[in-house]
């Protein structure tokens, strides 16, 4: 068993409660308010910005230039492809996406799981800076992949296009290339950094059921209300 297949493994659970969250399974209904959507598409606009500084940071820790073209050509996706499903969120709940794309207040939940990145990818190494980043696109694949396979979603669905661009294989691609070069990295690390990795990568799984719990339930600092 590779390092990363362990580690989803192990984290089976921690996928489930996600899947089950009930922000995933309005997606999988079809079934959200405006403004659940639009919370989530505001906070992860800035989530992505951060993802955009991890794969800087990427090219910064390697001297391999084939490792320098696979995260310039992943800045680029980011900045660009994402979009795609913003706006059929954004659709849905009647708004403008370019009106989301200021800057807003960060929800605590989107605030702790950006720290928790940057700060990994720039006090580790790159194989934390890949267990870090690697369940985001593994859990949005996974959700993706378990609503077309259960519901069999089709294009009058109102989240059709977010479903299919998570479950399409460009973005599999990505994720298979995350896990392959962490594989590789993890060939040749101790036990002992193996078991810093899984944290990374588990706290970073724990991070994403509270992101969607963010956009769910509108979460932002009270200061005291």
């Amino acid at each position: 068993m590779t390092f990363t297949a362990q580690l989803r493994q192990e984290s089976d659970e921690l996928f489930q409660k996600i899947y089950d969250h009930p922000f995933v399974q309005g997606i999988s209904k079809g079934k959200l308010k405006p403004e659940q959507l639009i919370h989530y598409v505001e906070q992860d606009f800035q989530y992505l910005s951060v993802f955009v500084q991890m794969y800087a940071l990427g090219i910064m820790k390697t001297k391999n230039r084939e490792d320098m073209e696979f995260f310039h050509q992943q800045i680029g996706v980011t900045l660009h492809s994402e979009a795609h499903p913003h706006q059929n969120f954004c659709r849905e709940a009647g708004v403008d996406f370019t009106s989301l794309q200021q800057v807003k207040s960060l929800a605590p939940s989107a605030r702790n799981y950006m720290n928790h990145m940057l700060c990994t990818a720039q006090t580790g190494t790159l194989a934390d800076l890949y267990a870090v980043i690697l369940p985001c696109p593994w859990t949005y694949i996974y959700i993706a992949e378990r609503i077309m396979e259960e519901n069999s979603p089709t294009e009058d669905h109102p989240f059709y296009d977010w479903i299919q661009f998570y479950a399409g294989d460009d973005f599999k691609t990505l994720n298979q290339e995350l896990r392959s070069r962490l594989d590789h990295l993890a060939k040749s690390m101790t036990s002992s950094e193996h078991e810093k990795l899984k944290e990374a990568f588990q706290l970073s799984c724990i991070h994403e059921f509270n992101f969607w719990n963010m956009a769910y339930t509108l979460e932002s600092y009270s200061f005291g209300k």
